[in-house]
C-alpha cells in the first residue's frame, strides 16, 4: 500500500491558497483551494474549494468546504506499523511541492 499525506503538521501552511486550471471538450475549470486551521491545538483543518466553471461559454461557481485531519508524520508511521505494515519512507515531488511517501508492506 502506498500512502502520501497531502498535509501533515510539519508541512501545513496557514491560509495557503493554490490554483489549478484545466480544460476539456468546451469546458474550462479553475480550481482555487484555501486551507485554514481555526484551532491549531486540535487535529483538524478546513479546506475551502472554489470551482470557477465555464461550460461552453456559460459561467458558474461551485463551492465545497471540507474538514480534514492533520497529523504529525510520527503518527502516520506509528499507525501504519500498529496495523501490521512494514513502513518504508521516501520523498515525492510534483509541481514544486514535496510530499512524504510511505510504501507499506505486510510481512508474511
Amino acid at each position: 500500500m502506498v500512502v502520501t499525506p497531502d498535509v501533515t503538521t510539519e508541512t501545513f501552511v496557514q491560509n495557503r491558497t493554490t490554483l489549478t486550471t484545466g480544460a476539456q471538450a468546451g469546458t474550462q475549470v479553475v480550481f482555487v483551494e484555501n486551507v485554514y486551521d481555526p484551532d491549531p491545538t486540535d487535529d483538524c483543518y478546513e479546506a475551502t474549494i472554489v470551482y470557477l466553471i465555464r461550460d461552453h461559454g456559460q459561467p458558474r461557481i461551485e463551492i465545497d468546504r471540507w474538514t480534514l485531519g492533520i497529523f504529525p508524520l510520527e503518527t502516520w508511521r506509528a499507525v501504519l506499523r500498529r496495523i501490521g505494515f512494514e513502513v518504508h519512507e521516501g520523498r515525492y515531488g510534483e509541481a514544486g511541492e514535496t510530499y512524504t511517501v510511505f510504501a507499506c508492506v505486510r510481512p508474511e
